[in-house]
């Protein structure tokens, strides 16, 4: 367990992601991809066991996600809104 919770990485740069990332645009997913910079192949990852994307979701629109982990987590900056599964129904 101990490997898998807190496994061996390079050192990892502090990137920036300006506001314009959420602020405009159309509604839509953009992966928080470091992949590259872990040395991690075949996969979009945040941390080797975490991969977090930012979602900007215009007023009136859907935008569709699906879990390929054991959970999603949303961290709502500004409104409102709600996610639906098949598993959990409405949250």
């Amino acid at each position: 367990y101990g490997a898998a919770a807190n496994p061996e990485m390079p050192p990892v740069p502090v990137l920036v992601h300006p506001p314009a990332l959420h602020e405009s645009g159309a509604s839509r997913t953009v992966p928080f991809d470091l992949s590259a910079s872990l040395g991690v192949e075949g996969r979009e990852c945040t941390s080797p066991n975490l991969m977090a994307s930012f979602i900007r979701v215009k007023v009136g629109e859907k935008v569709e996600t699906s879990a390929t982990a054991t959970s999603q987590a949303f961290y709502v900056i500004r409104g409102k809104g709600m996610s639906t599964s098949e598993e959990h129904g409405k949250v």
